[in-house]
């Protein structure tokens, strides 16, 4: 079973792994209390300390935020749900239908949001700067997410 696998490096680029279950961004939701709108955040207990620890571990790595265009690649991994798994005699192996993409929430774009938000004053000023992103989602022996920042002139 593969494990979380760092994505290729490149010149000047920072690749690190947050361990934990990989949480979206929250959706905003909005209604009308007493004739007053208002606006809440869905996932919020969990969003902040999923936040803090990918902030943290980059700030282990990087003295000052990057300047200029940047590029992230985001690979997320999931670990399995047991009906992947034969049961009986053969326990603990996968099915030969199981899958080797996760195609079920939460949805890619969310998590890569919540990264970049978590990211944003710590690893680039702001998440404007990023003009190349890469996410995915798998499975996994162990959640988490690996991430990796470089210059985007580190591309080409």
């Amino acid at each position: 079973m593969p494990e979380l696998a760092a994505p290729p490096l490149f010149a000047g680029s920072v690749t690190f792994t947050v361990a934990g279950d990989p949480v979206p961004q929250g959706s905003k939701q909005a209604y009308v209390v007493k004739g007053r709108a208002v606006v809440t955040e869905r996932g919020r207990a969990t969003l902040g300390p999923w936040r803090n620890q990918i902030a943290a571990a980059a700030l282990e790595l990087l003295e000052e935020p990057l300047a200029g265009p940047v590029a992230v690649c985001l690979s997320f991994a999931f670990t399995r749900p047991k009906s992947h798994y034969r049961t009986g005699r053969y326990a603990g192996e996968l099915l030969p239908a199981a899958p080797t993409r996760h195609s079920t929430r939460p949805d890619v774009d969310k998590l890569a949001r919540a990264v970049l938000d978590a990211l944003t004053g710590v690893a680039f000023r702001d998440d404007g700067q990023v003009s190349e992103l890469f996410a995915r989602k798998t499975f996994s022996g162990r959640s988490g997410v690996t991430i990796t920042i470089a210059p985007a002139e580190a591309l080409t």
